[in-house]
């Protein structure tokens, strides 16, 4: 699959995405100019976004997971998860309770064509990682 037509409907994916949720405007434009944003979270509302080559870390994941799987990442989504919060149940990772517990999410674009249809936005779903 050509990384250009992977490209192309990450494109139609996140403006489908603007459009529902009215997402900050700067991560539909950003993808446009073919560069990847990271969204992170505080207390479940948006809070910013920033370049993912700005954390090394996450450049890396992202970097990973497309070379092992061969889909094209277009979105990344940070959550951070403290122990004392009540709402996670993250006891058994060995963690500092002064420190979060860090989940990416990938929005990606598979390989596969023929399942894209099925991977887009579904009412309030879409597929990730």
């Amino acid at each position: 699959m050509e990384k250009s037509q992977m490209y192309a409907e990450a494109l139609l994916r996140m403006r489908s995405l603007q459009d529902k949720f009215n997402l900050n405007p700067m991560i539909l434009q950003y993808l446009e100019e073919d560069m990847l944003l990271f969204s992170w979270h505080d207390l479940g509302v948006a809070a910013g976004c920033d370049m993912i080559d700005n954390d090394e870390c996450y450049e890396e994941a992202v970097k990973e997971f497309e070379e092992k799987t061969g889909n094209f990442v277009y979105h990344v989504i940070e959550k951070k998860m403290w122990a004392d919060a009540g709402e996670y149940q993250i006891s058994s990772l060995e963690n500092d309770v002064d420190e979060p517990v860090i989940m990416l999410t990938f929005l990606y674009v598979s390989h596969d064509a023929e399942s894209w249809k099925e991977q887009r936005l579904n009412g309030d779903h879409l597929l990730a990682f």
